[in-house]
């Protein structure tokens, strides 16, 4: 009787690892279409959060979903920029998507104009960087921002 309850056993702490599995994997340039590749790539080569014709170029011609999932590459940088561009886009909830980003405390180095390069976390970056459609959302995400999230610059 144990023999047979082993190989069941065995089974279905398998099954239960693999359901436990998290989904959202960091996506690489690999697995982005052949049209942004190349300026995804030039991005990450300057190793600087600036807004350039490769940049214009993912506000332009990348559709929703591909931010979605450029929001969770694994480069830092890319991850700033297209949580910014989607912060631009009125079609997405602005509140989820910034509280959704408050944990990326990747470091990454952003273009300060005349001020020169800043280090900012991505979730940093995000928030100085987001617009709210409403000055009732920008007080939502204030008083969460203070009251949950101290860590944050």
């Amino acid at each position: 009787m144990k023999t047979k309850i082993f190989p069941l056993f065995l089974l279905l702490s398998f099954s239960l690892y693999i359901s436990c599995q998290n989904d959202d994997k960091p996506y690489a340039i690999k697995d982005f279409s052949n049209s942004l590749k190349p300026y995804l790539t030039k991005i990450i080569s300057k190793g600087i959060v600036t807004f350039d014709s490769s940049t214009t170029y993912l506000e332009n011609h990348a559709t929703d979903k591909e931010l979605v999932k450029l929001s969770m590459s694994e480069h830092p940088i890319l991850r700033a920029i297209a949580l910014r561009i989607i912060l631009e886009r009125p079609a997405f909830d602005h509140f989820e998507v910034i509280m959704n980003h408050l944990d990326d405390t990747a470091i990454i180095m952003t273009d300060a104009d005349e001020w020169g390069i800043w280090d900012r976390t991505v979730s940093d970056y995000v928030i100085e960087n987001a617009r709210w459609k409403s000055n009732a959302e920008k007080n939502k995400t204030i008083e969460q921002l203070i009251t949950k999230n101290k860590y944050l610059r």
